[in-house]
């Protein structure tokens, strides 16, 4: 029996020693990726390491995330981890939950502290209203789908209380119009406005928002529009972060006129250069890139200005993060000109620019919550 067993760890380490001995070879010989299609991500490539980057150990920190993430079959074995966890009954894999019904929801327990955030948006309200009195300021941040559709979430999740967090924000933020949408979006239609492997909402979860912007803005929401899929095969940033086997892909659709032709494919988008990006508003060619919810606008920039064929003399400066995007096709209908901030990316002084681009009637701050709480950005309103 002894024996037996003696034999048998011997052929258990022999294997671990040839798959450790076979995932080495495989290193070595595949060429270092530097994009993660699955996770949607860099991953660490290797550098050669300097003395001082030895002697603080970053290059160790640095190799650790390297040898991770070069992993020979990396994607399979994040997955099998998912995979496993489910198995033995876990909800959650440490970034997001695994919803019911397929959906995948960020997993965010810790309620922020929005009182910079408030501060950062006071300052901003009173320097605007001294410099440009007319023009008026709407403030919209966007419960996400933890908030809006929870029976997806698993049993006894301490998720945040996105509405009495928001609505404390909102009594210190100053003097905006303030669009709540948790009314709008609290519907048996719910789980339409959301997507179940990505942390944006869907295009009807846009549409809600622009109409519900329009009505306290005193426009008329554009009406005769017609859907239209572009990709069936969306898997997004919350399936990047479990890589399970089996997703269930969505879909991702835009909205067309019923009739004629659409403006929105001659809006004439400009950079913070005064170069013409291109024309039209939606980036076909990343329904084929790692991240499809590109085609919303493209890659993210610090600054874009966009020239619509409304023939409205409006303007609008819209500061935004990627919730927005799926917005802006809407709006384009009501504004001549709108300029699009990102504050992550953007480097400019906002009143100079806002100065120079006289008359702009109103501005719009549209976040989703969880973006909007982490955002450490804020303060370049007030440059």
């Amino acid at each position: 029996m002894d024996k037996r067993k003696h034999i048998q760890h011997k052929i258990l380490s022999l294997v671990f020693v040839l798959f450790l001995l076979t995932a080495i070879i495989w290193h070595l010989v595949t060429p270092d990726s530097d994009f993660s299609e699955t996770e949607k991500r860099p991953l660490e490539t290797f550098t050669l390491p300097e003395i001082k980057n030895l002697v603080s150990g970053r290059f160790m920190t640095s190799f650790e995330r390297y040898a991770d993430d070069q992993f020979p079959l990396r994607p399979f074995f994040v997955g099998l981890k998912s995979a496993s966890e489910k198995v033995i009954g876990k909800f959650d894999n440490g970034r997001v939950w695994f919803g019911n019904d397929g959906y995948l929801i960020e997993k965010k327990t810790t309620p922020p502290d929005l009182s910079t955030h408030a501060n950062h948006l006071f300052e901003f309200g009173v320097k605007l209203n001294k410099q440009s009195p007319e023009t008026k300021r709407y403030l919209m941040i966007a419960p996400t789908a933890s908030s809006m559709i929870p029976d997806v979430l698993p049993p006894f999740t301490p998720a945040i209380d996105q509405e009495a967090i928001l609505a404390d924000f909102y009594r210190r933020a100053g003097d905006y119009h303030v669009i709540d949408l948790k009314d709008a979006l609290s519907t048996d239609e719910a789980h339409r406005f959301f997507y179940r492997n990505d942390h944006h909402w869907t295009t009807e979860g846009a549409k809600v928002a622009y109409e519900n912007f329009c009505f306290a803005a005193g426009l008329e929401p554009v009406q005769d529009l017609q859907t239209s899929e572009i990709s069936d095969r969306f898997l997004g940033t919350t399936y990047a972060k479990a890589a399970l086997f089996s997703p269930r892909p969505d879909t991702i659709s835009i909205y067309r006129p019923a009739e004629g032709d659409d403006p929105n494919e001659k809006v004439r988008i400009i950079d913070d250069k005064g170069s013409l990006l291109r024309t039209g508003i939606y980036a076909w060619e990343q329904l084929e890139s790692a991240d499809p919810y590109l085609v919303f606008m493209g890659e993210n920039a610090g600054y874009l200005k966009l020239q619509t064929s409304a023939d409205t003399g409006r303007s609008l400066l819209l500061i935004k993060d990627s919730y927005a995007n799926a917005v802006i096709p809407f709006l384009t209908h009501h504004y001549e000109t709108i300029h699009v901030i990102d504050l992550r990316y953007f480097t400019g002084d906002l009143m100079t620019l806002m100065k120079d681009e006289r008359p702009i009637q109103d501005t719009l701050i549209l976040y989703n919550f969880v973006t909007f709480s982490e955002d450490k950005n804020l303060y370049r309103l007030l440059r």
